[in-house]
């Protein structure tokens, strides 16, 4: 049994927001982006009260190579961004490449 005491006003935040991006690009075929969003709420505090997954935005490069996307202040073409993409997944991996080598040699 309960004792009703009442209802509460509450201030919750409504934020829809990407959680998770892949990027598919297999050689000779037209490279997809695949962005997961969510839904996510929260009190006035910024405590976390749910998140709920709910669409998912896919497009072909071809498709985007023309479009503006502008973000701190930058903005880029579709192909600039995939430009951009691949330069620093290349730069990451000479990277790795590099802390490995440095790792063999330090062991012999």
């Amino acid at each position: 049994m309960a004792i009703e005491q009442g209802t509460e006003t509450v201030t919750v935040t409504l934020e829809e927001r990407t959680w998770r991006v892949e990027i598919f690009c297999e050689k000779g075929e037209d490279p997809t982006i695949r962005a997961h969003r969510q839904t996510v709420r929260s009190d006035a505090g910024g405590n976390l009260l749910s998140i709920v997954n709910c669409a998912t935005v896919e497009r072909n490069s071809s498709t985007i190579q023309g479009d503006t996307f502008t973000a701190a202040g930058v903005t880029v073409t579709g192909a600039q961004l995939a430009d951009l993409i691949a330069a620093a997944a290349d730069q990451w991996r000479s990277e790795d490449l590099a802390a490995v080598e440095a790792t063999s040699a330090g062991a012999t």
